[in-house]
């Protein structure tokens, strides 16, 4: 089963070595069939560089699950990744911890597609708040109506904030003749 797995699953021993990994954790990680430790520069969303006590594993290690956390790798070829990470303690009947049992999944294709996105966003920003004039995106349902997007000229028109039009379409059409 872990052969098969396309999510990277390592085992670290309370010495921080690894213990065991599969084969996508080391296509994911840049793992020799040999190696002993994760070899890799770990950042977390912010850029800033993590220390090896601020590994995921590490946390664990210490009894601290870990849910999720997104990280940038510079593997020792250079190439860069973004993975996720779920770790967890080993534990035999709520006894001490034996080790860590981590999974990591490749998340470098999401990450590009949602930093593509908020670029996307960015530059629409760019050219409605250059628009003289309202733009706005308005949606109609069973329930009523809503707006999905209102630009920032709202304001000078209305008296009224594009965040506040968003969280309650009556404060638009209030002011509409």
């Amino acid at each position: 089963v872990l052969r098969a797995m396309g999510e990277g699953v390592i085992v670290v021993g309370l010495d921080e070595q690894l213990m065991s990994f599969n084969p996508a954790a080391a296509q994911i990680l840049g793992l020799a069939a040999d190696a002993t430790a994760v070899d890799c520069q770990a950042f977390d969303e912010a850029g800033r560089a993590l220390s090896p006590a601020e590994r995921p594993w590490s946390h664990a290690l210490r009894g601290q699950s870990v849910r999720g956390t997104t990280l940038r790798v510079v593997l020792r070829d250079g190439h860069e990744r973004w993975v996720r990470i779920n770790a967890d303690p080993i534990r035999f009947r709520e006894g001490d911890t034996h080790g860590v049992v981590a999974t990591v999944a490749d998340v470098t294709d999401e990450r590009a597609a949602l930093d593509e996105l908020r670029k996307e966003r960015s530059r629409l920003r760019l050219m409605t708040d250059a628009v003289p004039a309202v733009l706005f995106e308005h949606v109609e349902h069973a329930t009523g109506t809503r707006f999905s997007f209102m630009g920032p000229g709202i304001e000078q028109l209305i008296g009224v904030s594009a965040e506040a039009v968003l969280a309650d379409a009556q404060r638009f059409w209030a002011a509409v003749h």
